[in-house]
């Protein structure tokens, strides 16, 4: 079976990520010969609308020598959410091969009238092509705004998002702390992309009731594609609060310091809004450390599942403060949500993950011979 991965894969793509690890995970299985990654600048390199539109159907017609494609989707890879901008159409139209859709993103429509039938209009043009045999979403939210789009539910998947495997820790937590300008500090620490579905204002608020001696580590950066304002707000939000020498935005976390940022982080929030199932989340998950989450359907189906969040309700700043002081206080239901975390990683693994997806491959291929 020749198979090709698609993926932005630049070194700040938490997608590329995913695909690297899922692409080793597969490696170890007999009879699979992964065809390459297609480079980054094959993808986003064109000029202007009507050459973009000719590359991404070169992109998709090259691709066709494999037996099955699986495309690592995200509105960016094709121009964006607004339908104006997506070449997405032009990447489809050229697919021959049987295709497997990973959504990691599934916008919900929403806003005025006019944002949700953009958003509508969006959903169709990537999620109902003829030419995309299934689609695989991470969570049940993702996959009921497919149905909802009178997609066969046949038709769609759901696994959870795989967590991969960590790191050595190279420090102990204090030293980790030192390192990062935190010695004898309480971290509390919100990892990922700055964007606006994580709830930072949250957090930040919530940090206003805690002691002085605890601060906020926001572990990232702006998205590489993000055209919007949120980071230059969330900036202003800080420096005009009452913890402004307490929240601490990183930058863009390289994969070699993140066990730096993981061992020294005493607790991991997830004040999320909205996830289409994290790779934030996930890596927390995989270095085992405790996670305060809020009450989103999402964190709810990870509890389901093994029971390795805490989580608080309603997603308000001081309901937040409240049980991070009542989890940071309590220090058997600290190394219980640890364990339970590394119970998690052992059955959600990359490895397990990508079995699921041999059969899957397996299926289609047997689907599309009839």
């Amino acid at each position: 079976m020749n198979l090709t991965l698609v993926a932005l894969e630049g070194k700040e793509g938490g997608i590329g990520a995913y695909a690297h690890q899922l692409r080793s995970a597969l490696s170890s299985y007999s009879g699979l010969n992964l065809l390459p990654l297609i480079p980054e600048d094959h993808i986003i390199g064109c000029n202007g609308w009507l050459d973009c539109r000719q590359q991404y159907k070169r992109i998709g017609a090259r691709l066709n020598r494999a037996d099955i494609i699986h495309l690592q989707h995200q509105y960016f890879l094709f121009g964006g959410v607004a339908p104006y901008r997506s070449h997405v159409r032009s990447f489809y139209n050229a697919i021959r091969a049987p295709m497997l859709v990973t959504a990691h993103e599934v916008v919900e429509p929403h806003g005025s009238p006019l944002r949700k039938a953009a958003i509508r209009i969006s959903n169709r043009l990537n999620f109902t092509h003829s030419t995309i045999t299934r689609l695989h979403v991470h969570t049940r939210r993702d996959q009921r705004i497919l149905t909802d789009m009178k997609i066969p539910s046949a038709r769609i998947t759901l696994e959870p998002h795989p967590i991969p495997d960590p790191a050595p820790l190279p420090y102990s937590a204090e030293t980790a702390k030192v390192r990062l300008g935190l010695e004898g500090k309480t971290v509390l620490t919100l990892f990922g992309y700055l964007a606006p579905n994580k709830g930072h204002l949250i957090a930040i608020e919530a940090l206003s009731s805690l002691s002085e001696e605890t601060h906020l580590l926001l572990a990232g950066g702006p998205h590489p594609q993000d055209r919007t304002s949120y980071v230059s707000v969330l900036k202003q939000q800080i420096a005009r609060s009452r913890t402004v020498d307490r929240v601490h935005i990183t930058g863009y976390i390289p994969d070699d310091d993140i066990p730096l940022i993981m061992a020294a982080s005493d607790l991991i929030l997830a004040p999320y809004l909205t996830t289409s199932g994290s790779g934030a989340l996930s890596l927390a998950i995989a270095y085992g450390k405790p996670v305060l989450a809020s009450d989103i359907e999402a964190h709810q189906e990870i509890i389901e599942m093994g029971g390795c969040l805490r989580i608080y309700s309603p997603n308000e700043p001081a309901v937040l403060a409240e049980a991070a002081m009542e989890l940071l206080n309590d220090q058997p239901s600290l190394i219980a949500l640890s364990e339970a975390t590394q119970r998690y990683r052992s059955v959600h693994s990359f490895h397990a993950f990508a079995g699921k997806m041999i059969s899957l491959y397996e299926e289609i291929l047997q689907c599309a011979s009839h």
